[in-house]
């Protein structure tokens, strides 16, 4: 929220799914350390990579909002590339905030390859493309927020600030503030919620066929 801080939806949004899923794989699967193995354990194996895909998006997203601010370049809008933004528009891209979206979720990957069990029964796949699922998903979940961004949360610029309107501002029409894309259709929130959980899915998905 406007300060720096980050307030309970945006919280829960980030985390309530990755939560849910923990106690789901708690209750089914108990507390041993096991490796992904859709073939022998393919609920297990699901939900792992589910877990994982959460938090490079979320990692991701973070990373290349944080980071891509940073880029000397004025930021394109992801729906429309040829149209340059201010810095700080819901839905703009850097050069600087795509690689670290990339980056993000390779470190999240990296972290869980690196804390899976190293003794495993015969037979079970490398855990090794969790890397690059979580670069896929750090890229991939990055890439949705911003496309909702663009296309579904409201970006106001104020004039006279010179700066990316509150989010508070819902008004295009005040004076000195006008709009520069999107609908007032979802809150940072609700993009949020809705690209951690396609995202996280996704990686379901995607891990087994990463990893039969």
């Amino acid at each position: 929220k406007e300060g720096g801080q980050r307030g309970v939806d945006q919280v829960l949004a980030c985390s309530l799914l990755a939560t849910i899923i923990a106690v789901v794989y708690m209750a089914s699967e108990g507390l041993d350390d096991a490796p992904i193995h859709f073939e022998v354990a393919p609920r297990r194996s699901f939900l792992l990579c589910a877990y994982l895909s959460h938090y490079a998006c979320c990692n991701g997203d973070t990373w290349a909002s944080e980071l891509g601010v940073l880029d000397p370049w004025v930021p394109r809008l992801v729906t429309q590339p040829w149209r340059s933004v201010p810095k700080g528009t819901n839905g703009g891209m850097s050069a600087t905030g795509t690689a670290a979206s990339l980056a993000a979720g390779l470190f999240i990957g990296a972290g869980f390859w690196l804390m899976s069990p190293r003794v495993v029964p015969d037979g079970t796949p490398s855990q090794l493309p969790l890397v690059w699922l979580g670069g896929a998903m750090g890229f991939g979940g990055s890439l949705l927020d911003s496309l909702l961004g663009a296309t579904l949360q409201a970006t106001n610029y104020d004039e006279e600030k010179k700066m990316i309107a509150s989010d508070k501002l819902h008004n295009s029409n005040a004076k000195g503030i006008t709009r520069v894309c999107g609908m007032e259709v979802l809150s940072n929130e609700a993009v949020n919620a809705i690209s951690v959980a396609v995202t996280t899915a996704a990686g379901g998905f995607a891990g087994a066929w990463l990893m039969p």
